[in-house]
């Protein structure tokens, strides 16, 4: 589900880091609960891929999860803790 979060930032953020979004619906686009959301972003945010802002919840994509994403082409379909 790591994996799938990041993407989906990446996505809605048309590749571009700096871009704050609000990240709420991607719980419902990706089927999964609020909550797990909320600990995705959490881990995301402690990797350096996404810098979480706070309530929304706002996130905006980091260069490094950029360049994660961009480095493994889609090859790699998770992110290891």
């Amino acid at each position: 589900m790591r994996f799938e979060v990041l993407a989906a930032v990446y996505r809605a953020s048309e590749g571009k880091s700096g871009n704050t979004l609000v990240v709420s619906p991607f719980a419902q686009d990706l089927g999964i609960w609020r909550e797990e959301l909320f600990r995705v972003l959490e881990f995301l945010d402690r990797k350096g891929y996404i810098v979480y802002h706070g309530a929304g919840p706002l996130v905006s994509i980091t260069r490094n999860g950029l360049d994660y994403l961009e480095r493994t082409g889609g090859r790699r379909k998770s992110i290891r803790g």
